[in-house]
């Protein structure tokens, strides 16, 4: 099911359980759906999560970030980045920093790109090539 189709129906489901809150916050991320078009894919729609979940980290609005987290896909963890900043790294035979474009390159067209923390990708990466 898609990241949208879930929050419409979640949406539905909090109106029933007069979860007002809930409602709002989702009514809200539908809204920012609609502004960017109708129907958008779930990378676009994810990105405009993570970024209302900061935003409500950011003041501090715990029942908001955990709202919106829950709607977000968990990110991969340390060990799995470097398991695949590695695993780059050995399949295409990089050997210096001179590569770095190659392994970013590399991990940006891997499908679960919006999973990877790219910044600590680098710093793995520039540790592994230097």
């Amino acid at each position: 099911m898609k990241v949208q189709e879930k929050i419409k129906k979640d949406m539905v489901q909090a109106m029933r359980d007069h979860e007002t809150e809930k409602l709002n916050l989702l009514r809200v991320v539908i809204g920012e759906f609609n502004r960017i078009g109708k129907d958008i894919d779930d990378q676009k729609a994810i990105k405009i999560i993570r970024n209302m979940h900061e935003n409500a980290v950011n003041v501090n609005n715990k029942i908001e970030a955990e709202i919106l987290d829950s709607y977000l896909p968990k990110m991969y963890s340390e060990e799995q980045v470097r398991v695949l900043v590695a695993n780059i790294i050995k399949g295409n035979d990089y050997k210096s920093m001179k590569d770095i474009g190659g392994v970013m390159k590399a991990l940006n067209n891997n499908p679960d790109t919006a999973l990877i923390n790219k910044k600590y990708a680098s710093e793995y990466a520039k540790e592994l090539l230097s």
